[in-house]
């Protein structure tokens, strides 16, 4: 009855008191979205102390810490009066954001201290106040300028300087490769390119050494970087997109246009100091192994595999399920090399015929039989251990003329028909001669090229030998040079390789004219870091770990593939047609 009487007696109260508890209602409301408010308005106070902090800017963190103080007083008086209301006001949240703000303070102070820690001898690098935070403009790297302590410093490419570019690991270091000539058309410039190369591994152990049949396909152009295809289409050099390629648009991208490689693998016990493809046949490849010996492989079977799978798979199915063969065909026997070399060579005049030398001076000739084997038809042999044969480059117009190089700097040349003793010999060199190319172009027939221990190379007139002077030098690599060769597609164009970890490509026709170059490369002229360059590099491809072999491609113009401790570099420079022309 108490109850039922009391709810009475409230249902008769008077309307002024309703007209109260409404207001209050209207009070209570306005007080909790001014709190929703001033919550947002801290919220956004946190994510600006946030910032400032991120930005090392202390002065704000301090002004927001004074702002915050002033609020809370200022708001003290309003979060009473909701608490008089029995409005329920969970305080955890406010809790959370002063340790939130706690946290941020400190991460701000170990900021700051680590930016004071982490910064630049002012002695060293002075910087004005206005142009601080100004990043340095970026330098071209000339490793013939290179100071001391420069060694550590990180290389950044241009991808405007490649045509294309593609980089590829494998797992042992390849010190040696050739260029297989596939099926496909001469000439190709279109993309996407494919190739096929053969290269021998250097394992830490002979057994683990193998022959790796590469087949790689899908090389597509580079793609320029984001703040490369911002820049102006004038502020590189480059070939004008002349050629019928420039406009074709790719249908449908493979592979995010990623090179695709496929490959074969074949035992090979020993390093493979050297790896040649014969001219004739390139699927038959003669390798020399630091166990002593040369062997000859028959890559028909793996390349046809790789190249075209469904032809090779039908070719095997018609012929049954064959006995499994090995792809080598021969090895030479331990009556003639008694050590490891590298000198080797095949004719590019006679079928099937390859010439080795070792590092004891002795030099073999050799020819196919009718047995499918090899027999020695000449050779030169020294019982006193004549120099070591470096390099070994066939004639390419004479049958039995080929050139050896030797340590001492010595370069022969022999007739096979008689090989008693060089017909010619000059000193090229106080340093070994590593290296050599006979040019194949027969207008050029005359030329050769050589580099040497002390990093000279040297381009001699076969012709003018009796003056034992070089009709051109190529002074720029200061390290050993460890490849040279005469391209195939310009007679006047070679590549050098040294162990200065670049590759540097050349025109020996080229002269400079002041007037034309300034016409070309505008601005540019005359820079500082641009000067001293000899007239005849055109590209420098340079981020090589002891580069070992440099190779054109002879069915891809401009296409040039290195080998170094890393792995193999595929590159196209941008300026490839004017190399070609």
């Amino acid at each position: 009855m108490k109850k039922s009487t009391k709810r009475v007696d409230r249902a008769e109260e008077d309307l002024p008191t309703t007209r109260r508890r409404l207001r209050d209602r209207e009070e209570m409301e306005e007080e909790e979205v001014k709190a929703e408010r001033i919550a947002r308005e801290e919220k956004e106070r946190q994510l600006q102390r946030r910032v400032a902090a991120e930005n090392n800017e202390d002065e704000e963190w301090e002004d927001a810490s004074d702002e915050e103080e002033e609020y809370e007083d200022d708001d003290d008086d309003c979060m009473d009066e909701i608490i008089e209301e029995e409005i329920i006001d969970d305080g955890a949240d406010d809790d959370e954001d002063d340790e939130d703000y706690a946290e941020f303070q400190r991460e701000t102070d170990e900021l700051s201290k680590g930016m004071r820690r982490v910064t630049f001898d002012d002695a060293a690098m002075p910087q004005d106040e206005d142009n601080e935070g100004d990043e340095a403009a970026p330098t071209i790297w000339r490793s013939d300028q290179a100071e001391v302590g420069t060694q550590d410093m990180q290389l950044e490419y241009s991808n405007k300087a490649y045509d294309s570019f593609f980089q590829l690991r494998t797992e042992y270091p390849c010190l040696s490769f050739d260029v297989l000539q596939d099926k496909d058309a001469g000439n190709r410039t279109k993309y996407p390119l494919s190739l096929t190369l053969v290269c021998g591994s250097q394992a830490d152990e002979l057994s683990k050494n193998q022959l790796y049949v590469l087949r790689i396909t899908n090389i597509c152009r580079t793609k320029h970087d984001a703040d490369s295809d911002s820049d102006s289409d004038g502020s590189y050099i480059g070939d004008e997109g002349d050629s019928e390629d420039d406009n074709d648009q790719e249908e449908e991208e493979v592979n995010n246009g990623e090179p695709i490689m496929v490959h074969r693998t074949i035992s090979h016990y020993g390093t493979a100091n050297r790896v040649r493809c014969a001219h004739h046949n390139t699927n038959l490849v003669a390798v020399w192994s630091d166990a002593g010996h040369v062997q000859v492989f028959d890559l028909e079977n793996d390349v046809s595999m790789l190249c075209d799978h469904a032809a090779w798979a039908k070719k095997q199915a018609r012929q049954g399920i064959p006995k499994k063969q090995s792809a080598m065909l021969f090895c030479t026997p331990s009556t003639s090399h008694k050590t490891e070399g590298y000198g080797l060579d095949w004719s590019t005049v006679t079928q099937g015929v390859f010439a080795s030398g070792d590092c004891n001076g002795d030099l073999f000739v050799w020819k196919p039989s009718d047995d499918g084997r090899w027999k020695p038809v000449a050779s030169s042999t020294s019982s006193d251990h004549a120099p070591s044969v470096e390099e070994i480059q066939w004639s390419p117009t004479q049958a039995d003329v080929l050139i050896a190089t030797r340590v001492g700097g010595v370069v022969e040349v022999w007739d096979t028909r008689d090989m008693r003793k060089s017909k010619i010999s000059w000193q090229a060199d106080p340093t070994d001669i590593n290296v050599a190319s006979w040019n194949r172009a027969r207008q050029a027939s005359h030329l050769l090229v050589t580099g040497a221990d002390s990093g000279a190379v040297a381009v001699w007139d076969l012709r003018k030998i009796g003056e034992s002077t070089p009709i051109q030098q190529l002074p720029w690599h200061k390290g050993s040079i460890t490849s040279v060769e005469f391209s195939l597609h310009n007679e006047s164009v070679l590549s050098v390789t040294g162990d200065d970890g670049q590759c540097t490509l050349w025109d020996l026709s080229l002269e400079r004219d002041p007037s034309e170059e300034k016409e070309v490369i505008g601005e540019l002229f005359g820079r500082q870091d641009l000067t001293g360059i000899p007239d005849q590099l055109m590209f420098q491809h340079q981020g090589l770990v002891h580069p070992k072999e440099a190779h054109w491609h002879a069915q891809i113009p401009g296409m040039v593939i290195t080998t170094d401790y890393a792995g193999l570099h595929l590159f196209r420079p941008m300026n490839w047609r004017s190399l070609m022309k």
